[in-house]
This record gives C-alpha cells, sequence and structure tokens, in this order.
C-alpha cells in the first residue's frame, strides 16, 4: 500500500507537470487551479490540499524553468557564442508562454519574500541569480581567449538579451513573415550580427 506522504509527493508532481505542460501550450491568465485539476483528475479540493495558491504552483513552475536555463547555460558541448545563443533560442523558442509571463513580471517573486510562499521565492531568487552568473562565465570563456573588461560584462549581457528578446518577439508577432524572410534564416543572420558585435566591440 502507497503511503499518503508518497500519495502527496506523486500528487505534486503531477500537478506541476499538468501546470508546466498548460504554460507550454497557454497563458498562465487562462490557468486555473480548477484546470489543473481536470488535469489531474483530482478535485479541486485536494488540488489546494498540495499547494496553497496558483501562485504557489507558478512559483515551482517559473523554477524549473531557471534550473533548465541553467543546465543548458553549463552544457560542455557549446564551443561557440554562436552555438549558444542559438541554444538559447531554440531553448525559450519551445517554452515562450512561459517566457512571456516572466519577462512581463521579472522580479515577481520578489512579492513572495515575507509571505508563507518565501522559501520558494527564494529558491528561485537564487536560481535567477545563478543564470546570471554563468552567463557572465560563459561570455568570457567563449570570447576565443581575448581579454575581456570585468566592467564591461553586464553591458555585453544586457545587449545579447535585448538583442535576443527582440529577436524572439520579432518572431512570435509575425514580423519575420511581414518582410518576406524565413525566420531560420533571420535567426541565423542576427544572431551572427551578435556575435561580430560582441567579439568585436569588447
Amino acid at each position: 500500500m502507497v503511503r499518503p506522504k508518497r500519495n502527496m509527493v506523486l500528487f505534486r508532481q503531477n500537478i506541476l507537470e499538468a501546470a508546466w505542460q498548460e504554460m507550454l501550450r497557454s497563458t498562465s491568465e487562462d490557468l486555473t487551479m480548477m484546470d489543473l485539476a481536470r488535469r489531474v483528475d483530482m478535485s479541486v479540493g485536494n488540488v489546494y490540499k498540495c499547494f496553497q495558491s496558483k501562485d504557489e504552483v507558478m512559483l515551482f513552475v517559473c523554477l524549473r524553468y531557471y534550473r533548465e536555463l541553467a543546465e543548458l547555460l553549463k552544457n560542455p558541448a557549446h564551443h561557440s557564442l554562436l552555438d549558444v545563443l542559438s541554444a538559447y533560442l531554440a531553448f525559450v523558442n519551445a517554452r515562450f508562454n512561459l517566457y512571456v509571463f516572466i519577462m512581463r513580471r521579472p522580479f515577481w517573486h520578489r512579492a513572495f519574500l515575507r509571505t508563507p510562499l518565501a522559501d520558494i521565492a527564494r529558491l528561485l531568487q537564487f536560481q535567477i541569480l545563478r543564470v546570471v552568473a554563468l552567463a557572465r562565465l560563459l561570455l568570457v570563456r567563449l570570447q576565443e581567449g581575448r581579454a575581456v573588461a570585468t566592467e564591461k560584462l553586464p553591458d555585453q549581457l544586457l545587449y545579447l538579451f535585448n538583442s535576443l528578446h527582440g529577436l524572439l518577439m520579432s518572431h512570435h508577432t509575425g514580423l519575420s513573415k511581414s518582410v518576406n524572410r524565413d525566420r531560420d534564416v533571420v535567426s541565423q543572420s542576427q544572431l551572427q550580427l551578435m556575435v561580430v558585435a560582441i567579439t568585436h566591440h569588447h
């Protein structure tokens, strides 16, 4: 017989997986605890026994996003800046609705640091800082042995992030189609321009 505690762990995992899958298909504004209950074939009351609120569920979903992004940045298979930028673009495209949720409220987790959800909010904050630190290290490593001034790294990261964000939004708003350009061709061209901008202006 499965113990109740183990049941609760499995129920939480199933609910979080259902929330993750829903976020890949739609936006969190459309997601309700009732939707999650239906997806995992549970009563809403039992879902609330596993999680205090939709906010708690979304904090865990965002935590998974940043953990997976950290794994991408740690991947030793990336041998060039172009490799990692292409991988990041593919990563976000596969999770675009969740990306949009995060970008609309990048410091959303801070609202929970003095609430009963403080533990998960702090975990999420740690993962965000970890991703930034990994991105900095990767940027230094992949600049082909060039000496990179430490004070320039924040500007380089911000330039890359803003450029990638613009590229992602142009893809998902149809801007690439409006200029009659294939999305993949546009992506590679834009990514190469970003690499040139970083490696020749440091």
